[in-house]
């Protein structure tokens, strides 16, 4: 991992680990409050370390409205969370790839979630990385980019992934074995096929279509449906070429 990736991701798994710690709090909590959340009986390792990751995350929460802060000239910052917390975080909860999701099912009492934590601030400072690197903001990915509906790659894009959509959410035995996955995928890819029908879509939107792809991709290997979600996901990746432009520099990581 370089260092430009690095900076693009690692804020997601503190915004993840700040999450957590705080997502069942009772009254108000400190930075150091957020440090203790994270730090396990057998050894004194800090998870959350690195003050620049903990404010972008706290910022973006505080902003976001999902929390309070209560400043002080001498004392430490006071937060709380408010009642819009719970909305706030609803995309972070349900994204299946992202940290939250996975540390919440590997059910480990946040060892998950410890370890990612741990090998993000090995990278931190194998890569030399300082606060300034995150003073550039990256473009929103929920911001609207107009499409143009009647171009081929827009059409052959909505035309398989249709297609893959369906082949998806009618497969019995997905739905049977993975039923918490398979919902998950299938309204992911019914969001990203109803934004491709628009004239508008968004980074954010089309990342979550890939990887929903990706992960039907994976349970449907080596069948017919696995050859039909492939090809959608190459039509998608195609109007993420094409038609994005500088709008996805920032954010290619997110579709590796």
């Amino acid at each position: 991992m370089d260092k430009l990736e690095f900076i693009r991701i690692a804020p997601t798994y503190y915004y993840a680990g700040i999450v957590t710690a705080v997502r069942h709090s009772v009254g108000y909590f400190t930075i150091d409050t957020l440090r203790g959340s994270f730090v396990v009986s057998e050894g004194d390792e800090t998870y959350l370390e690195q003050d620049d990751m903990i404010k972008l995350a706290l910022d973006k929460l505080e902003a976001e409205g999902a929390i309070s802060k209560v400043s002080d000239p001498f004392g430490d910052a006071l937060y709380k969370t408010t009642d819009l917390f719970e909305h706030v975080i609803e995309r972070t909860v349900a994204d299946t790839s992202g940290p939250f999701f996975k540390n919440k099912t590997a059910n480990d009492h946040n060892g998950w979630m410890c370890r990612a934590l741990s090998k993000v601030n090995e990278h931190y400072r194998v890569l030399g990385v300082a606060p300034e690197d995150f003073a550039s903001e990256l473009p929103d990915e929920w911001a609207p980019i107009k499409i143009n509906l009647n171009e081929p790659t827009v059409q052959e894009a909505v035309r398989q992934l249709q297609e893959a959509t369906t082949a998806v959410e009618q497969d019995n035995g997905y739905a049977a074995t993975y039923p918490h996955e398979r919902d998950q995928v299938v309204q992911d890819l019914k969001g990203g096929l109803d934004k491709l029908k628009s004239d508008a879509v968004s980074i954010g939107w089309l990342r979550r279509t890939v990887n929903a792809l990706k992960t039907a991709s994976f349970r449907f290997a080596n069948t017919m449906k696995g050859q039909m979600i492939d090809g959608a996901l190459a039509a998608v990746k195609d109007v993420i070429k094409q038609h994005i432009g500088s709008a996805l520099e920032g954010l290619w990581s997110l579709f590796s």
